[in-house]
């Protein structure tokens, strides 16, 4: 996926050493304000991820920013369509070319024509490719604090709680999609889970130290919707009631595989996929979670090979296609019809 340098990674290695910080707590003692809304959207950026999320106070959070293919115009247009003035966090779950193609345009855009980047968080696993390249360039010109983040670490945004929950600190930090940064997000009742692109000896460390703790109302599917990930084990973990995948229509690696499909429909999970129902929205007051989409399409992991394209353009409006009960209370249960 990445485009190759020879020498980027000599030249990352040697900035890394002078930006990017080794975390001892990233913590806060800030209590959640569950008295606004938490707003997470899910992007249509194809074969990459992009996830904004908007806090109860106005506080904002970007998850990757999608493929390098598209120099982040995607991303930027979305943001600022919505009128993100300012990026407080921008979170770089793994360093591959799909996941932080746009960080570079993204920085630079917001340090120089809008409100700026409050700090970076990453897992401090390097790449050789010139997107990362250009990545750590961007923070280094306009000196943007990057933080090293690892396991027990808190991204502090306000009104919600974002702990990272993988990679530990004592991982050796070699392999991209291993160390790729999972964090869990609550606001209230309500909780979403982002596992990059961890695979499935990852989800078993996760479910083995957090078991139940990983319960989530929206589960973002792993790696694309892969047979890599998405594990029994992390599905009866986590126990969502709905999830997302971010991949495109005819994805040069057939994401999303069956094996996580048939294990998501023999749940009776609610599945949204960019690929038929364009860029997803999830809005949560703390306790239910509204889904919109662009485009009305099954959400029956099992009836998606049938499934049209959507031909919504990402910054194109969603419309609401239903309402769930938050898991962090207790079982989740359907309050309201759920697109299908």
């Amino acid at each position: 996926m990445d485009r190759q340098s020879a020498t980027a990674v000599v030249v990352v290695v040697a900035l890394l050493s002078g930006c990017l910080a080794g975390v001892g707590d990233l913590s806060t003692d800030a209590e959640p304000d569950d008295t606004g809304e938490l707003e997470v959207h899910t992007i249509d950026v194809g074969q990459a991820d992009a996830t904004l999320v908007v806090g109860p106070t106005g506080e904002t959070m970007l998850i990757d920013s999608g493929h390098w293919s598209d120099d982040g115009e995607i991303v930027l247009s979305y943001l600022r369509d919505r009128g993100i003035e300012r990026l407080d966090y921008l979170v770089t779950t793994h360093a591959h070319a799909d996941h932080i193609g746009g960080h570079a345009e993204v920085i630079e855009y917001y340090e120089t024509e809008a409100g700026g980047i409050g700090a970076v968080y990453d897992s401090g696993t390097v790449s050789s490719s010139e997107t990362y390249g250009d990545y750590i360039d961007a923070v280094e010109q306009y000196n943007v604090t990057l933080y090293q983040a690892q396991e027990g670490d808190e991204i502090p945004i306000e009104g919600a709680e974002a702990d990272v929950l993988h990679p530990t600190a004592d991982s050796d930090l070699e392999e991209l999609n291993e160390n790729s940064l999972v964090v869990h997000l609550e606001h209230g009742n309500a909780g979403f889970l982002f596992t990059g692109d961890v695979g499935t000896e990852e989800e078993r460390r996760l479910v083995d130290e957090y078991d139940d703790e990983l319960v989530s109302t929206v589960y973002q599917v792993g790696h694309h919707g892969s047979y890599s990930s998405t594990s029994d084990a992390l599905l009866d973990a986590a126990s969502p009631s709905i999830a997302v995948i971010s991949a495109p229509y005819d994805s040069p690696y057939d994401h999303p595989h069956d094996e996580p499909l048939e294990r998501l429909a023999a749940r009776d999970i609610d599945t949204y996929w960019t690929a038929i129902h364009g860029t997803v929205v999830f809005t949560s007051d703390g306790d239910a979670v509204q889904v919109a989409s662009q485009t009305e399409a099954t959400t029956d992991p099992a009836e998606f090979g049938d499934a049209e394209p959507s031909d919504a353009d990402p910054t194109d409006p969603v419309e609401e296609r239903g309402t769930t009960a938050p898991s962090l209370a207790g079982p989740s249960a359907q309050i309201g019809q759920i697109a299908g």
